[in-house]
């Protein structure tokens, strides 16, 4: 599900607006006891994801509002599982929270539209014992402004952008949306991506293949900017393969873990997210892989051969 990314370098003007703190009753100010510590009386108070929050002050708001054109009492949606109204302000409260410069609240508010649609089934996807959650994929020129890693380490740690736009998205669901663990969040395991998931397609390093928004939706412009939400469950399951050259054999290697991550009792689960690393995607382009398609029907095909011999030769419990 995509949303184009508004309010870019190229298109923002500066907006101050002298704004409340909109996550309370009342006036919406938290107010913190002089002889309280501020990270610590957050905690108390429910609205952290296990990690200290920026305190949210009139001042980091304004700030924060000031990369968008748009009203701090825009809707954006409505945020399951309460359903609660998720304003522009409300938003960028959180990705303060989460740690978001400006730069990265456009893409926030993106990915926010495109989470809480109805499409997305974002109760359904956040409230699964399966550990599902949000992964945001960004396109377009918004990836170098909001400083996305699109390279090295795409996947982990060390990108504040990457690690806070992710992050913002989780406390919308849970310090808007009302989602709280053993209550509307049933994840038996769960997984990392809860805290967040969100990566920039690199674009540069593409070859013939069209980005993620482009294949998505061919009318879009290469001079926009766009983000793609996906839900995601378990992983990242790497392949770690340094030696091979030829593009078929490849292919069955990424299917062997694509197949193992699917099961037969499971039909409506049978989307796999799969990132290429760049040199991987030369080695496949050599050998006629030229466009996601015949990948992704290469993917297909092998999985369905690999899992049906492992459905067919592999012993059942039941018959032991």
């Amino acid at each position: 599900y995509q949303r184009r990314v508004r309010g870019t370098l190229a298109e923002r003007h500066a907006v101050v607006c002298l704004v409340s703190l909109s996550m309370a009753a009342g006036n919406g100010m938290i107010h913190v006891p002089e002889e309280a510590d501020v990270a610590e009386h957050l905690f108390s108070l429910g609205l952290s994801d296990g990690f200290p929050l920026v305190p949210c002050t009139k001042a980091k708001l304004r700030w924060m509002l000031s990369a968008t054109p748009r009203d701090p009492e825009d809707m954006v949606g409505k945020v399951a599982p309460s359903l609660a109204p998720l304003t522009v302000q409300l938003a960028a409260v959180n990705a303060v929270m989460a740690g978001c410069t400006p730069a990265q609240l456009p893409l926030v508010l993106a990915a926010a539209e495109g989470m809480v649609s109805a499409e997305f089934n974002l109760h359904g996807v956040h409230a699964t014992t399966m550990g599902a959650s949000v992964a945001v994929i960004v396109n377009g020129p918004a990836r170098e402004e909001a400083e996305i890693n699109c390279g090295m380490g795409v996947l982990g740690s060390g990108t504040r952008s990457n690690a806070c736009v992710g992050r913002a998205l989780k406390l919308i669901l849970q310090n808007v949306g009302g989602a709280k663990l053993g209550g509307t969040e049933s994840s038996t395991l769960s997984s990392p991506a809860k805290f967040t998931m969100c990566i920039g397609e690199r674009e540069e390093s593409l070859g013939p293949w069209r980005p993620l928004a482009a294949e998505l939706d061919p009318a879009q412009s290469a001079s926009e900017s766009w983000v793609t939400v996906r839900a995601i469950s378990s992983g990242p399951e790497q392949l770690v393969d340094f030696s091979t050259r030829d593009a078929d054999d490849l292919v069955f290697k990424l299917a062997s873990k694509a197949s193992g991550a699917w099961a037969s009792h499971f039909p409506l689960i049978n989307e796999t997210l799969v990132v290429v690393s760049p040199e991987h995607a030369a080695t496949l382009q050599k050998g006629g892989y030229d466009s996601k398609s015949k990948l992704q029907r290469g993917l297909f095909d092998a999985s369905n051969s690999i899992y049906a011999c492992l459905l067919y030769t592999s012993p059942s419990p039941r018959d032991s």
